[in-house]
């Protein structure tokens, strides 16, 4: 009878890595995208935080939510809300939006805390990660 023991660890093998695949994009995405927004709320410039705490994370659909947070005042600057656990299954894009009527302003460099904006700084990062993760998978 021969000997199918190398046949059952290569197909073992063979199994996980296309378990790994399938998981793989998810959560980078997932990765990805958590530390996307973890660095535009960083380089997002503050005075009262509505800038900042405006930035939302969502899958499918980019978000339409504005919370002017009319009791937050210029110079007491606040706490953004949490980053939320979003369910990225890498089916569906994930959005980062900022709906804040002056966030474009911000942007393309009206505030001397970031001249240089933020969200494409932090998408170039994002970018550098993500051939840093296909390295790693890949």
């Amino acid at each position: 009878m021969a000997d199918t023991t190398n046949i059952i660890e290569f197909r073992g093998e063979l199994e996980e890595f296309a378990r790994r695949v399938r998981i793989a994009p998810a959560a980078a995405m997932k990765a990805i995208s958590r530390e996307v927004m973890e660095r535009v709320r960083e380089l997002t410039p503050v005075s009262s935080g509505r800038a900042r705490d405006n930035w939302n994370l969502t899958v499918g659909a980019p978000s339409e939510e504005y919370d002017p947070h009319p009791d937050w005042k210029r110079g007491s600057a606040h706490e953004p809300k949490p980053i939320p656990d979003i369910p990225v299954d890498g089916t569906q894009p994930v959005f980062i939006a900022n709906n804040a009527p002056y966030i474009l302003l911000l942007e393309n460099g009206s505030s001397e805390q970031a001249p240089g904006g933020m969200a494409q700084l932090a998408v170039d990062v994002a970018e550098a990660r993500m051939e840093q993760v296909v390295r790693e998978f890949f």
